[in-house]
């Protein structure tokens, strides 16, 4: 086979018919219409279009020329053009409208039918949103309702389940998820999908829900998540920090190497034992710190259990509280710790909380250690130092001093404890803090004595960078990629535009020689009216005086366009010094 050549022809009906039936590869533009060209190959010869818009080159095939004539190949061609530049793609649909508007191809029967209405049952996507919604108004903590969320909208549940009717969604479908998850040993991952969606069930099962989703039954029962190999780590080996990690992240609080409202939420995290999304969300009205026992008073809307709870603050605690109110009031936030860059934009203009994430995050980057993993250490030291007496039901009683501070429900366990008693216990819980306290006081010091920042600094990013899904790029390595990407902008846009030039030209040439006529030459190169082609002529030094016809038109391109003459001896100039 020939290599295929790029011409730029003079096409007619007889031309193409010519073409056609010649042997070879070869590809010949249309002057006449810019885009259009006729590609010639050993399987027969087509039409397509070929333009460049938005630094991008659109291609349309549209049939060969037995079928399609050059008349009508060139309004399709115009037309798809137009639309290209527009924004809009061209496909077989509207390939289809053109052909049958041009007479090509006769338009589809009417086909007699009843509209079809969908079964009044819930798309994936709008059972999950039902279910969401079912759990606000506090049946769930908003945190809790965007964590189901994230988990019904995971990427591969997503792409299986999304746009399928309910009840057309079997249990094998998502067991297949849940197997995938497995094999790429995303095992937490696959639990969490497992419970969440057998809860999704229950709820589009219900009889509050059953009549919208169309099932009546909660298929998901017996699905199972994939099973853990063995070597796969099992609760009871779960590390509890030493005291001179918590010691460790204590100090680095202190020592300024992180935003200074991180290290106070960070350091109170540490000194009160409350969960992370507790402590973001502290807001500056549930401090009180007037009457003789400051505490804090969480409400049961946020806590995990739905139960009002209370901290009693003394000491440092107490401290780093009245600062952070004090802070906190002066920039206009409602919480005690503010995020840390307010510079970020809220639809409510209102600064939210301190996020949850930093604060595992940093946690972390300092010490090595999880906000949860604290609650661990201190359930354990305080099974360690006390006795281990049990009450009349059998439960330790170190235990339940432990769940006065975690909010198990405070330890009430009898429903009388649960429902009618509401007495805050702050006189029992500051001995109990203290006893935490005064266990960290020695780690503490000893931690702020031997803490290097530089060191802590150089692992904090450290760890930061290890975080990130996506490198960092050096500046002088983004700089050479803009470059780059930059000159092949511009080595497209001048090929673009000499291939546009040239066509140019031709068109302007074709027009010269009389071999196709004002109409088509304006209609080719998209002008306005017959004076700017005329002043297109001038500039390339063309002798119009062959014209007699075009003599009201040049005087008319002199008077709009006054640097008509300089730009044609500028062009003359160029040409001759080339």
């Amino acid at each position: 086979m020939t290599d295929k050549k790029r011409t730029v022809t003079t096409l007619t009906q007889t031309r193409v018919d010519s073409l056609v039936r010649q042997p070879g590869t070869a590809e010949h533009s249309d002057p006449q219409t810019p885009g259009l060209y006729l590609r010639q190959s050993a399987k027969g010869a087509t039409r397509r279009i070929s333009v460049m818009h938005q630094k991008r080159r659109h291609q349309f095939k549209f049939g060969s020329p037995p079928t399609i004539n050059l008349a009508v190949a060139r309004k399709i061609a115009n037309a798809g053009i137009s639309r290209i530049h527009m924004g809009y793609e061209l496909n077989a649909r509207w390939l289809d409208e053109q052909l049958v508007a041009n007479g090509i191809q006769a338009a589809p029967a009417a086909v007699a039918s009843v509209p079809r209405v969908r079964a009044k049952t819930w798309l994936y996507e709008e059972g999950v949103e039902a279910y969401l919604k079912s759990l606000g108004g506090g049946v769930r903590r908003e945190a809790t309702i965007r964590s189901y969320g994230h988990t019904l909208r995971n990427p591969a549940l997503h792409k299986a389940l999304k746009g399928k009717s309910i009840v057309d969604i079997d249990r094998r479908t998502v067991a297949s998820v849940l197997a995938d998850m497995g094999k790429a040993g995303k095992y937490a991952m696959a639990e969490a999908v497992c419970r969440i969606v057998k809860g999704l069930w229950g709820f589009m099962a219900s009889d509050y829900a059953s009549k919208e989703s169309g099932i009546t039954e909660n298929v998901m029962l017996a699905l199972k998540p994939p099973r853990r190999p063995e070597s796969a780590p099992r609760g009871h080996t779960v590390v509890v920090p030493e005291i001179a990690q918590v010691g460790d992240a204590v100090a680095a609080c202190r020592s300024g190497v992180l935003h200074p409202t991180v290290s106070a939420a960070l350091e109170f995290l540490i000194l009160t034992l409350q969960r992370r999304e507790t402590i973001a969300g502290a807001k500056i009205d549930e401090m009180r710190l007037d009457g003789p026992t400051p505490y804090w008073d969480i409400g049961g809307d946020r806590m995990k259990g739905r139960q009002g709870h209370a901290i009693p603050l003394h000491g440092r605690a107490l401290e780093i509280v009245q600062n952070a109110v004090e802070a906190a009031r002066q920039s206009g936030s409602i919480y005690v710790f503010p995020e840390a860059r307010p510079a970020r934009t809220h639809i409510d203009h209102v600064p939210g909380h301190i996020g949850v994430s930093v604060l595992t995050h940093d946690l972390k980057d300092i010490s090595g250690i999880t906000p949860h993993r604290l609650r661990h250490a201190f359930t354990s030291v305080l099974l360690d130092m006390e006795e281990e007496d049990e009450d009349d039901d059998g439960v330790s009683l170190a235990l339940g001093r432990a769940s006065l501070i975690l909010d198990h429900r405070e330890g009430r366990k009898s429903v009388t404890a649960k429902f009618y008693d509401f007495a805050h216990r702050l006189r029992k819980k500051s001995r109990i803090l203290a006893i935490w306290t005064d266990l960290l006081a020695k780690p503490i010091q000893e931690a702020v004595d031997r803490f290097d920042p530089v060191s802590a600094k150089a692992q904090i990013q450290a760890a930061r960078r290890a975080r990130q899904k996506t490198k960092k790029k050096s500046e002088s390595l983004k700089n050479r990629e803009s470059l780059a990407k930059y000159r092949e902008e511009r080595r497209e846009e001048e090929v673009a535009h000499r291939v546009d030039v040239a066509l140019i030209n031709q068109v302007l040439e074709e027009h010269r020689t009389g071999h196709i006529s004002d109409e088509a030459a304006l209609t080719s190169l998209r002008l306005m009216d017959i004076v700017t082609l005329v002043a297109h002529r001038i500039v390339l030094g063309h002798d119009l005086a062959e014209r007699p016809d075009l003599a009201t038109a040049v005087e008319a391109a002199y008077r709009r366009y006054p640097s008509l003459r300089e730009d044609a001896a500028e062009v003359k100039r160029v040409r001759e010094a080339a």
